[in-house]
């Protein structure tokens, strides 16, 4: 089983780059960053028979947005819909997933990627989850990088044919 950490530090590495190289940081604006702002974000799973990890970018609803802008090319004042939104944002954990899962490649080379998935509100990790998280400023974005890993053991009885 690949570390927490491996995954973090994998996933973090990745979304700077990610950032630095898709991003035009200067059109960029902080929004609010105000600790009960609601969360806006998006998240990925990668498995296999060994590792299960979720990969999470979390900010408010207008760090999201200025993120979104960001990857699609809108300007700073443009509006962005929440399906453009959810694209953008959905895009970039999917972006970040494929590097890291290049990069623990050495670790586990089965690894899938599941399809992103986009939030608005919390995420609450299940009893038995490993969730390590660290702070990211993306240009003047405050952004949450969570990983969620578990071992991936599911195993369950034949069903019954009988009537």
């Amino acid at each position: 089983m690949i570390p927490a950490e491996d995954w973090l530090d994998a996933t973090t590495k990745s979304l700077l780059e990610v950032a630095n190289t898709y991003f035009d940081l200067s059109t960029m604006e902080a929004g609010s960053g105000a600790a009960d702002a609601p969360k806006c974000g998006a998240m990925i799973g990668l498995a296999s028979e060994d590792n299960t990890v979720q990969l999470m970018l979390i900010s408010t609803r207008l760090g999201s947005e200025s993120l979104g802008r960001a990857l699609l090319g809108f300007d700073s004042d443009e509006a962005i819909e929440t399906g453009d939104l959810a694209d953008a944002i959905g895009e970039i954990v999917n972006i970040v997933a494929g590097m890291v899962k290049t990069a623990v490649h050495d670790q586990d080379d089965a690894l899938n990627l599941t399809l992103p998935t986009f939030f608005e509100g919390t995420v609450e990790p299940l009893a038995g989850q490993v969730v390590l998280e660290t702070m990211l400023k993306i240009g003047p974005v405050e952004t949450r990088v969570v990983v969620s890993s578990g071992v991936r053991r599911v195993t369950r009885k034949p069903r019954s044919s009988a009537a």
